[in-house]
Order: structure tokens, then sequence, then C-alpha cells
């Protein structure tokens, strides 16, 4: 009977790392692809287009994490409902992609005609790097944020409630800046005024978090998450900007987003190790506005009005 019970466990086990994986994939095709459709089907409204894609990632994000919880607990089913729930919206989103494999091949036909020339090594690129880092840092710093914000502002003297909220409060101000970014972006020739005033929002905002002082936490949470989401439509954009064609557009974007997120997926675990070893968040938060400036000079780099190759 034990034995029976454990290796039910290790199939669940397997069966949801397995499920975990092929999701990850899936997520991470899709948003490698998706910046180089936006400059291969809308190349005049790259700027509105990247602006709805950034912000719907967002807002539907925000709206899974609401409800999948409420959903999983209303139903006998249990965490089945929501997984049931978020599958039934990916076949939805099946459907609606199904006509356009046909007509995206005629466009893949005058793509390679144009796209004809000697291949861009991005590994030698130096504003493909610029660009890359640009993703990590921005991944990094948010990810890092709302993994840890309720526990900084909890040992800073907030309830729980009152935490949680501020990290609401951070994504819900994140959303405008996703949408408007890009399209400031996409008019102008040169986004180094832009990326300065992004990056500047994230200096400031972790340097009043940094400072402990609880009256101007609500100002520095709001320019975190101004930041945070900015800086996400921005290097979004920079795909596309900073990129030939669409192919180029999705080696850039699997260069950079792989980097990205591999750093993302670290970060909150060493700022947790960090703070265990410092006993306390200030070094953490300290590090935080080192990187919004390294962000800051990275973006510079990727803002100047060039392209790669």
């Amino acid at each position: 009977m034990f034995h029976s019970k454990l290796k039910l466990l290790h199939y669940r086990n397997g069966s949801l790392y397995a499920g975990t994986a092929i999701l990850g994939c899936g997520i991470a095709l899709s948003n490698v692809l998706l910046p180089s459709l936006i400059k291969r089907d809308f190349p005049l409204r790259v700027g509105i287009v990247t602006g709805l894609y950034s912000v719907s990632m967002n807002i539907f994000g925000a709206i899974a994490s609401g409800v999948s919880v409420p959903v999983a607990g209303a139903t006998s089913m249990g965490w089945r409902a929501s997984l049931g729930m978020w599958a039934l919206l990916s076949i939805l989103a099946l459907l609606l992609w199904l006509p356009q494999i046909a007509a995206g091949r005629q466009r893949m036909l005058f793509i390679a005609t144009q796209s004809e020339g000697t291949p861009v090594r991005l590994r030698t690129s130096s504003l493909a790097w610029f660009i890359t880092l640009f993703m990590g840092l921005q991944s990094l710093i948010f990810y890092t944020t709302i993994t840890w914000l309720p526990e900084i502002l909890a040992e800073q003297g907030f309830s729980p409630t009152s935490a949680g909220w501020m990290l609401s409060l951070m994504q819900m101000v994140s959303v405008p800046a996703t949408f408007i970014v890009p399209i400031l972006a996409g008019r102008t020739r040169d986004q180094r005024v832009l990326t300065a005033i992004t990056c500047s929002s994230l200096i400031v905002g972790y340097a009043l978090l940094l400072s402990g002082i609880t009256s101007l936490v609500t100002i520095g949470v709001t320019l975190a998450g101004i930041g945070a989401g900015a800086s996400f439509g921005m290097v979004t954009m920079f795909f596309v900007l900073r990129t030939k064609d669409a192919r180029q557009d999705a080696s850039l974007s699997g260069m950079a987003q792989s980097f990205g997120y591999m750093l993302a997926a670290l970060g909150p675990l060493l700022f947790g190790m960090l703070h265990d070893w410092t006993k306390g968040w200030t070094l953490p938060l300290l590090i935080q506005v080192i990187l919004a400036i390294a962000l800051l000079i990275a973006g510079i780099q990727a803002s100047k009005n060039r392209m790669i190759g």
C-alpha cells in the first residue's frame, strides 16, 4: 500500500514538473516571437501595437494572479478548476491564431526576399549586448522587487495588508507606463531622454525605499512601479527599433530574453540570501539602486539612433 502511494506521488510530481516545463517553453517562445511579429505586420504602428501587447500582458497577468486562488477555492475541483480555466483560454487563443498561419506563409516569402544578405552576428554586436544587459537588469530589478517588497515593508513597520496593497499599487501604476512609453519611443528617433526619465524613476524610487522614511514609501513604490513598467515597454521597443527586419528582431529578442529571465530567476534567491546574511534590507535595497544606475548606463547606449549590423 505504501509503495503504491509513493509511486502515485512520484507520478504526480513528474507530471507537475513536465507540465511546468512545457508551459515555460510556450511562454518563452511567445515572448520571443511576438515582438518580431509586430515588426513584420505593423511596421508603421510598432509603438502603439507594442504598447497594447505589453499592457495586455501585465493586465491579464495581474488578473490571473488575483482570481486563480479564489476560483480554486470556490469549487470542489480545487486547483484543477483554475488550470482548466486557463487551458480553455489557451484553446481560444489557438483558434484565433489558426487563420494567421496561411497568411503568415505568404508574408514570410516576402520577408525572405527582403532579408537576403550577410547574417548579423549578435554576439559580436555591442548594441545587441547593451540591449541584452538592459533586458536582464530590468527583469532582475522587477522580479526581485515583487518577490520581496512585502517583506521589506513589513520590516519597516507596515502591516501585512498594507504591504500587500503597496505591491498592488506598484503593479497598477506600471500598467499605464507600459502602454505609453512604447508609443512615445516609436515617435522619436533617439530614446535617450525617455530612457533617462525611466531609469531615474527607478533610482529615486529605490532610494526613497532605502531611506526607511515611512511617509516617503508610497512615493517610492509609485516611482519604482512607473520605472518598472516603462523599462519593460522600452526594451520591447528596442527589439523593434534596433533591428532591420523580423528575423533580426526574433534573434535579438531570443538572445536578450534568455539572458534576462535567467537573471530574473536568480535575483529573488540571491537577494533573499543577502538579506539572511546581513539581517536586514539595507544592502539589498542599495544594490537595487546600483542596478538601476547600471540600467541607465546600458539604456543610454541602447537608446542611440542606430541599428544592429
